[in-house]
């Protein structure tokens, strides 16, 4: 079940599932146009109203490409929205069906049960409902997404050895607490990652790293 709550809310407003829709898990969710976004683990993605919660939600219409992968891959998704505000889906594929072995995490979720070889961005039209694939952001920008709210960053001209263009940077993931996917390099490439980032007390199951942007607070 999902629920949200906002400014001036008393409480938490539940939102009803959709009908006829059995073990229904969703990856994620957003805000977006005043609606609740989610998208559950079938790579289906429902809409809820904010001002009529109460109703059933609206199954938006299908990512071909996510509903076309083959049987034998995992998947994990991330919800965004591109800086000219149309709806975004971070797919991931990968193999294994791997218990998280964290036993005390505070979030549990899919896209620690396998091992992200690749991903893949898709944007909706709003104007058409039709999806697009997104094979870069512009040459200047780059996409965080994880347990935090998702959101794009400007990348200076030849950006850094941290910071690329036309790339999902994405934390928390099986074996590595963050990586970084190259939207360019196409399908055919396959990413491997072996090393976790080294913090104090990073074996404690409590921490989830996720991405934040510093905000700059004047001083009285």
């Amino acid at each position: 079940m999902l629920a949200f709550t906002a400014n001036g809310d008393e409480g938490w407003t539940p939102l009803m599932n959709p009908a006829g829709v059995h073990n229904l898990k969703f990856t994620d969710a957003t805000v977006h146009n005043g609606k609740v976004v989610a998208v559950a683990g079938s790579g289906d993605i429902y809409s809820w109203d904010m001002e009529g919660a109460a109703a059933e939600p609206t199954l938006l219409p299908r990512v071909p490409e996510i509903h076309h992968v083959s049987h034998d891959l995992r998947r994990g998704f991330y919800l965004a929205a591109s800086s000219a505000g149309q709806l975004q889906v971070v797919c991931m594929h990968g193999h294994g069906d791997v218990k998280d072995s964290r036993s005390r995490r505070i979030v549990f979720k899919d896209q620690w049960s396998f091992f992200a070889r690749h991903v893949s961005l898709h944007e909706l039209d709003a104007a058409t409902g039709a999806w697009r694939r997104v094979r870069d952001l512009g040459g200047d920008r780059a996409l965080f997404v994880g347990g935090n709210y998702p959101f794009y960053a400007t990348v200076p001209p030849g950006g850094s050895n941290d910071l690329q263009a036309d790339c999902v940077y994405i934390a928390d993931l099986l074996v590595c607490d963050a990586a970084v996917f190259d939207l360019k390099l196409g399908d055919d490439y396959i990413y491997e990652f072996e090393r976790r980032l080294s913090y104090p007390a990073m074996a404690d199951s409590l921490q989830m790293p996720m991405w934040f942007q510093p905000t700059a607070y004047p001083i009285a």
